[in-house]
């Protein structure tokens, strides 16, 4: 949903009812706004870093470059509808920035 609308335009209210849970559910897990979001983003760099990971089990750099190509093709219908997960996503806090920067693994 956040990758859908962006970061600002999506509430709390609306992802509890996407998820088709009460909303005190949702403050249970994230006390804010910003912490889902943190926790949004760690996925997202979870994400990058498997994909990293695959990536860089290919031998050749032409072989590493046709598999980022080849997942930019698999992700383009999602791209074109939403735009780029990290950037729709990413908040305008700093706050947040910065809490979900410290919560990267090392």
């Amino acid at each position: 949903m956040i990758h859908e609308q962006g970061a600002h335009r999506t509430t709390l209210v609306d992802i509890a009812e996407r998820a088709e849970v009460p909303l005190g559910n949702v403050y249970y897990y994230f006390k804010s706004k910003d912490e889902l979001i943190g926790a949004v983003l760690a996925s997202y760099q979870k994400e990058a870093a498997a994909l990293t990971r695959a990536f860089e089990r290919h031998r050749s750099p032409q072989a590493r470059l046709k598999a980022l190509v080849q997942n930019w093709s698999d992700m383009r219908e999602t791209v074109a509808r939403h735009g780029c997960p990290m950037g729709h996503s990413a908040p305008s806090s700093t706050r947040t920035r910065t809490a979900a920067i410290a919560t990267q693994p090392r």
